[in-house]
């Protein structure tokens, strides 16, 4: 008799943690998941390159929307900040992929071009010589202004990177302003753009080129 309450007691015991293992065994099969997908996550506040994450999800968010390699894919009255130095990644291509060698931006408005820069949104031209704009209707000196050497700015939006392929793979800052470069013979070929991962920007009154950002 004695042996028998000591069977049903430990047939009790057992069946009562049945519930207490099967949750452990849960925990241990679950966890090493969950530990994995944070790790593929990454940080929370921020990116490899030390980007805030906001700022890198806004960015590669417009980027998604408003891709385009030239202002020929932007709608009218837009245009590609490529042509103002901008040289990002394709969308959807991460900072470690293999990406092709072709510079992307983002369509904004197009800025009315004002001699030697830019007016800014509801801005127009009123002194073109210098450069100078104004609201609408308003009024500027209309004085005649030297033409700016090449490659003069005053803000970066008034560079931009032009691939050269007349004697090499080369990659000039241009105003944009400038006219492209006429090559008199028939170039070479690259296989990678010459400008591409390149920024051009202004430095101390003329434009220059950098690492795109």
């Amino acid at each position: 008799m004695g042996s028998t309450r000591e069977t049903t007691s430990y047939r009790t015991t057992s069946l009562q943690s049945v519930p207490n293992l099967s949750a452990g065994l849960f925990l241990l099969m679950v966890a090493p998941l969950a530990l994995q997908a944070a790790c593929l996550d990454g940080p929370r506040g921020g990116s490899a390159d030390g980007e805030p994450g906001a700022a890198l999800a806004s960015s590669e968010s417009e980027l998604r929307r408003n891709a385009c390699a030239s202002t020929a894919e932007c709608a009218a009255g837009q245009r590609c900040t490529t042509e103002d130095g901008a040289c990002k990644r394709p969308p959807g291509c991460g900072p470690k992929d293999i990406c092709p060698a072709v510079c992307y931006g983002v369509c904004k408005p197009d800025r009315a071009a004002c001699g030697p820069t830019r007016c800014g949104p509801g801005e127009v031209c009123c002194n073109e010589s210098c450069g100078i704009c104004t609201p609408p209707r308003g009024v500027c000196t209309q004085q005649v202004c030297e033409p700016p050497p090449p490659g003069a700015c005053g803000a970066d939006a008034d560079c931009r990177t032009f691939s050269d392929y007349c004697t090499g793979c080369d990659c000039r800052a241009l105003a944009v302003t400038d006219p492209d470069p006429v090559c008199p013979g028939p170039g070479v070929q690259c296989l990678i753009d010459p400008c591409f991962n390149k920024a051009a920007f202004c430095s101390a009154g003329t434009c220059a080129l950098r690492d795109a950002p």
